[in-house]
């Protein structure tokens, strides 16, 4: 008996000994926040410290028709601001972005990721945002300009080393800087070089592979929260009005009718076009093409030349219509993006066909210009015929 109390004894004086003296040891944050809280309550800290860049994204996904400059002078003051193009894809296209958390240096504090959802888990990086001095900083942005060709995109690495690639879409030029995040101690620059985009040992250049990549798809995303703006809900109603109707229009807002059930473009043209994009982007290098404009729902109002002038052209599946050209076909390769074509297939008044390429990705105008190649537009004139 005497030796069962001294063996309980000495279990409680361990237990008491080994409270006090971990109460006094400091254990990771990590480890805190599993033992202090939930992991919501963990998630709301991380948010909170990025409060301000959900802030500045309210504001730019609920903007609606407000104009850039307009938009900047709402957000907050910093060292990097947001890229006007970045500004101008988002709020023309807020339902797509999208915000991910990620600690790519492994130094128990988590960057935050912006990203536009292009097709499926196809994801652009439009920027990242380290803590500097407490408050969140932009490290890199990427954009495709609507007008002109300027490019510009990220790659993260496993490491905690980002790369920023910028280049002019007529030429491939460009130049790349190599990053890498160091905890309390920032950001520092390993190098910076030119580049040509199309370049397949590009990553080589920097002392990386794709294997050390930390890909969009690999990252867990979320929808932003905001408030659609009122234009945005107005045309939300009108569509889903005009599709519970029964009274369906085309995207140039003109009510269809059975008088366009006939014309020069039949299914099975549009058939054997879908077969020729498939050979045809292989031999170019350019596979998975997709029917449509995976940018979402482009209307006819928003296509013009490249010179700025307005196209004359209306969306008919059969090739009909009073538009001097007639778009029946649409083609993308989305899953390259930012470096994207976009082909529009369109019968003339006159009933020759011509195919147009547009590089535009984001933006409220898409800008055309007649293909230069020769297999594209040989292919859908002989189909017209």
């Amino acid at each position: 008996m005497m030796k069962q109390k001294w063996i309980l004894g000495l279990v409680v004086a361990v237990s008491v000994g080994c409270l006090t003296a971990c109460s006094s040891i400091g254990l990771p944050e990590p480890t805190k926040n599993f033992v202090g809280g939930t992991k919501e309550e963990t998630k709301k800290a991380v948010e909170d410290l990025y409060k301000s860049v959900f802030e500045d994204y309210e504001v730019i996904l609920s903007s609606g028709k407000m104009s850039v400059p307009d938009i900047e002078a709402k957000l907050h003051k910093s060292d990097r601001v947001i890229h006007s193009w970045v500004i101008e894809s988002a709020a023309a296209d807020p339902s797509r972005q999208r915000y991910a958390f990620s600690d790519l240096d492994g130094d128990g504090q988590s960057e935050m990721i912006i990203g536009s959802q292009a097709a499926g888990k196809n994801y652009f990086l439009t920027g990242v945002y380290y803590l500097k001095d407490g408050q969140p900083s932009l490290l890199a942005d990427g954009f495709v300009a609507g007008q002109g060709g300027a490019r510009s995109a990220i790659k993260l690495f496993k490491t905690g080393e980002i790369l920023s690639l910028g280049w002019s879409s007529g030429t491939g030029d460009g130049v790349g800087t190599l990053d890498k995040l160091e905890g309390a101690k920032g950001i520092t620059k390993l190098s910076s070089k030119e580049i040509k985009i199309t370049d397949k040992k590009l990553l080589e250049k920097f002392g990386k592979t794709e294997a050390d990549e930390l890909t969009p798809d690999q990252l867990s995303w979320k929808e932003f929260s905001y408030t659609p703006s009122k234009e945005r809900l107005t045309s939300t109603s009108e569509m889903t009005t005009s599709s519970s109707s029964g009274n369906a229009k085309d995207p140039k807002g003109t009510t269809s009718s059975k008088s366009e059930e006939k014309g020069p473009w039949t299914a099975g043209k549009s058939a054997a076009l879908a077969e020729f994009m498939v050979t045809w982007g292989n031999q170019m290098g350019q596979p998975n093409y997709q029917k449509g404009i995976v940018a979402g729902n482009i209307g006819a109002d928003m296509l013009y030349w490249t010179d700025g002038s307005k196209l004359d052209a209306e969306f008919s599946k059969t090739g009909s219509g009073t538009a001097k050209y007639r778009i029946v076909e649409t083609y993308s390769n989305w899953d390259k993006y930012p470096t994207v074509h976009n082909y529009f297939f369109a019968i003339t008044d006159t009933g020759e066909g011509i195919v147009f390429h547009s590089p535009t990705t984001n933006g409220d105008k898409m800008y055309l210009n007649p293909t230069e190649n020769v297999d594209l537009r040989n292919n859908f004139a002989s189909l017209v015929k």
